[in-house]
């Protein structure tokens, strides 16, 4: 691949139908910006919009999108089929989805509701942003209706550009949204019908960590077939290099390009050429005058603060691997046409103060099994614990004495675990659920020695209680430890 690529992402512009002199100044220049950027020899072939593009799903809003997406297109110069925009959550006509189900239960269910033929219901909560991309794209493309996946192929300066498109917004319904989203694997088959290009482009709006557990083969799907990785949702900017067994992805999250006055407004600026992906964030400021530039805070060390990934050729038959160690400058590519990022480590995030660091929030980690048995076995554990406390206290002997120290120290492991997951990682939290196991073990045979029959069996049923709590999540922990990164 000879040629280069340009790109410019944007999220989370929240537009409404009411008139604001903040939005409309801040949006105005950073139309004003891309002019100024194409100028100085940063021009884009294509513009990324991940979402959210109305606030509340405002039907009437998308007018004023229209207008805005017509502006920033003469600005960089380009037709409209180059601007490719998904869905967000406050896309979403929540009214319409009230009385619709919550969310999917299993894959099984999620293979069966994307199999039926016709348009889902859960769509008409889109029906808004669908009526205005339709009218927006006439003759260009549709948003699908029956399906959350769309691809487009570009052919952009002699490089083919593959985009899917994928509605992560279809399951929203309020705040509590983690967990609860499903894209639905058999949606993503679209990816196998399109020919293979030089460069793939995964849109979305959610991390993928937001959907639903069993909705995990979808990121093995996306990095076996995607070199990039698009989205928004959390108004930052952030920048993951990662890892899988399918492949190596980047990931590149856009902060809100507008939100209210005291959110930063966020873009980012993308570029391929010849071997290498090079990351521009762009941030608006107004200490003097208003203006959108280079964003310092992301990569305060790097050159004019952007950020360069080296590309290794792969070939693209059966499971993705990332190929390290290679090094080629003449910009070709493998025998399939694919490029992939270079894998560094596994996880790389590029965050405020410009160091490599590993994520450490829960919502970052692997996913493994941990659903309503993980928590049942602890309701279980910590209410039969509570009884056996209230059965020995009947009558206290040496004994018994010794029964509630290894209960209580129970207790204590499981608040001590969630210190050092915190600390250590998944490793110590499986010595934890390890060392957990023992106690149930050795509370049940302690029991044994106790001479009251209901304080026996108050022992045993505590020491099977822990036993099993802690056998499952350590199961849990392994199984977490084994899959993908999240």
């Amino acid at each position: 691949m000879s040629s280069s690529f340009g790109w410019l992402h944007l999220s989370d512009l929240h537009l409404t139908s009411r008139d604001n002199y903040d939005r409309h100044t801040i949006l105005n220049k950073l139309v004003d910006a891309v002019t100024v950027f194409r100028q100085r020899g940063r021009p884009v072939d294509v513009i990324f919009v991940t979402g959210d593009i109305v606030s509340q799903g405002q039907t009437s809003a998308y007018a004023n999108a229209s207008i805005f997406f017509e502006r920033l297109l003469a600005a960089a110069e380009l037709p409209r089929e180059r601007l490719l925009v998904v869905p967000g959550n406050h896309d979403v006509d929540r009214d319409r989805g009230e009385f619709m189900a919550r969310t999917l239960a299993s894959r099984d269910q999620s293979d069966k509701y994307f199999h039926q033929a016709g348009t889902h219901d859960h769509f008409q909560k889109l029906s808004g942003f669908q009526a205005w991309h339709d009218k927006f794209f006439e003759g260009i493309r549709t948003f699908p209706m029956h399906s959350t996946c769309a691809v487009d192929v570009l052919d952009l300066n002699g490089i083919r550009v593959r985009v899917a498109r994928i509605n992560s917004a279809l399951f929203c319904s309020g705040i509590d949204d983690h967990g609860k989203l499903w894209v639905g694997r058999r949606c993503l088959d679209i990816l196998d019908e399109h020919p293979r290009c030089d460069l793939s482009f995964a849109l979305m709006h959610h991390p993928l960590d937001w959907l639903h557990e069993e909705d995990n083969e979808v990121e093995e799907r996306l990095h076996s077939h995607m070199h990039f990785i698009l989205r928004g949702h959390l108004h930052s900017t952030r920048l993951h290099d990662v890892a899988t067994p399918s492949g190596t992805a980047l990931r590149l999250a856009a902060g809100a390009s507008y939100q209210s006055g005291k959110w930063p407004k966020l873009a980012m600026f993308g570029r391929v050429d010849g071997a290498n992906a090079c990351i521009l964030p762009i941030r608006y400021y107004d200490d003097n005058a208003p203006v959108w530039r280079e964003d310092p805070g992301v990569f305060p060390n790097e050159p004019s603060h952007e950020k360069c990934y080296r590309l290794t050729p792969i070939n693209s038959e059966g499971p993705r691997s990332a190929v390290q160690g290679t090094n080629f400058s003449n910009g070709s590519t493998g025998s399939s046409g694919l490029l992939i990022l270079e894998a560094e480590p596994a996880i790389v995030v590029a965050n405020g103060s410009g160091r490599a660091t590993t994520p450490k929030s829960n919502h970052e980690r692997p996913r493994g099994t941990r659903g309503w048995l993980d928590l049942l076995s602890e309701v279980v554990a910590l209410a039969l614990f509570v009884v056996t406390v209230i059965v020995l206290s009947v009558e206290v002997t040496v004994v018994n004495w010794k029964v509630l120290f290894l209960g209580g120290t129970g207790v204590l492991l499981y608040l001590a675990k969630s210190i050092l997951l915190a600390l250590k990682g998944a490793s110590a939290e499986t010595l934890c659920f390890g060392a957990l196991i023992l106690v149930g073990l050795g509370l049940s045979i302690m029991a044994f020695f106790v001479e009251a029959g209901k304080q026996a069996a108050a022992g045993v049923v505590a020491g099977v209680a822990f036993g099993l709590a802690g056998g499952i999540k350590l199961r849990s922990t392994l199984l977490q430890n084994t899959s993908s990164y999240r």
